[in-house]
């Protein structure tokens, strides 16, 4: 999205659906401008989004949000720098990210354990 975009939705949070006041206003959910709503597609008003984080350049703002709140984002460190090999398919690194994924699909399922 724009930056100007970004800017003016994250200016305006409300209280997130959590059932529990305080969990609720620990999970701030950010307005989105009328003029950004596709017309009918829903009547619910204001449409809100959870944004959990953003790249932001001068330019384009990417944003990882989640409607439904289901989200969960696995952040790894790394202290060298990033090889086209490593993202290989059967490189090590890779491995240890594919396989991060398919346990957490098991936990969501309810099928592994993390």
């Amino acid at each position: 999205m724009s930056p100007e975009d970004y800017w003016e939705i994250i200016t305006h949070d409300v209280a997130g659906t959590n059932p529990d006041p305080k969990k609720a206003e620990q999970m701030r959910n950010f307005v989105i401008p009328e003029r950004l709503n596709i017309r009918g597609s829903s009547p619910t008003r204001p449409r809100t989004i959870k944004i959990f984080g953003a790249f932001v350049s001068k330019s384009w703002v990417w944003v990882l949000c989640d409607f439904s709140g289901l989200m969960r984002l696995h952040v790894k460190t790394r202290q060298g720098d990033w090889r086209a090999e490593d993202l290989a398919v059967g490189s090590k690194v890779r491995e240890l990210y594919t396989g991060m994924v398919r346990n957490a699909r098991s936990v969501q399922r309810g099928s592994g354990s993390m």
